[in-house]
């Protein structure tokens, strides 16, 4: 079976299957993301399967999504961006995670289609035009920021986060500086991040940067401890692990994991790239 995105002309730059093997999800460089029933039944990918095109059974612009926050609408510039990471939450596949070619990352409820938690840095070009960045200013609303009109940047790397796997954390490398942004992306209004937010004055606060010596790409994450793998622009492995039990409590060590290796010689972890 084959199945195709409505834009042929525009690649799927991640995928995701749900952990039942029902469902696939894809994210596109034309900012959707599409769904894919791989059952049989009336609407599964399955019925034209003697075709050579199967219709997604949803395709989702996150733009238009995003444009129905009156209240994110209100402070800053939505502009087309393309879907580069999608990932299921572990302990709640109902969330699908993403992250946009522009730095912000968010949240997709596929019970509803709604997205219920966002995150807005400034664009990862932004760091560029250093004449404009003091124009960047943070709103009442967490998470969110002011970002002016830049022209996107071509050359900026496809960041690869990833959830924690006991905590609804996703942590993200971040596009214009040398640190990991951590996401509570709690279901509810508890969450920083939720559209609905609210906070008691008791709550601890999740860490939600963590500085690194470079630039951070991609991370994975541990299965069992959630200590987080980071592979950085210079090729360098990051190891970031938690001191206590907690995420919240803001102690995080972080181990590099560079070795120097003899010319002409290769290490299995823990070398950088040359």
């Amino acid at each position: 079976m084959t199945v195709h995105d409505t834009e042929p002309s525009r690649g799927l730059n991640s995928i995701q299957l749900s952990s039942d093997e029902q469902m696939l999800y894809c994210g596109s460089e034309g900012g959707y993301i599409y769904l894919w029933d791989l059952r049989g039944g009336k609407n599964s990918a399955f019925v034209s399967s003697a075709k050579d095109y199967n219709q997604p059974v949803a395709a989702i612009r996150i733009e238009n999504q995003l444009r129905k926050i009156s209240s994110l609408r209100a402070q800053t510039d939505i502009c087309p961006s393309s879907v580069d990471a999608i990932s299921l939450n572990p302990a709640c596949e109902k969330q699908l995670a993403f992250h946009l070619s522009c730095g912000w990352s968010g949240v997709l409820d596929m019970s509803t289609l709604d997205v219920t938690h966002i995150h807005c840095p400034p664009p990862p070009w932004s760091h560029i035009m250093s004449d404009q960045r003091d124009s960047i200013s943070v709103f009442s609303t967490p998470g969110v920021a002011t970002v002016p009109t830049f022209q996107p940047r071509t050359d900026v790397r496809r960041r690869k986060p990833v959830w924690l796997n006991t905590f609804p954390v996703y942590a993200v490398g971040s596009g214009s500086d040398s640190k990991v942004h951590m996401l509570d992306f709690t279901l509810g209004p508890k969450s920083r991040y939720s559209l609905d937010h609210y906070r008691s004055n008791s709550e601890k606060e999740w860490q939600t940067e963590l500085r690194t010596s470079e630039a951070v790409v991609a991370i994975a994450s541990h299965p069992l401890n959630d200590t987080l793998v980071a592979g950085c622009e210079e090729g360098k492995l990051l190891l970031i692990g938690q001191k206590k039990s907690s995420v919240a409590e803001h102690e995080i060590s972080e181990i590099d994991l560079e070795s120097k290796v003899p010319s002409g010689e290769g290490s299995a972890f823990g070398a950088k790239a040359e």
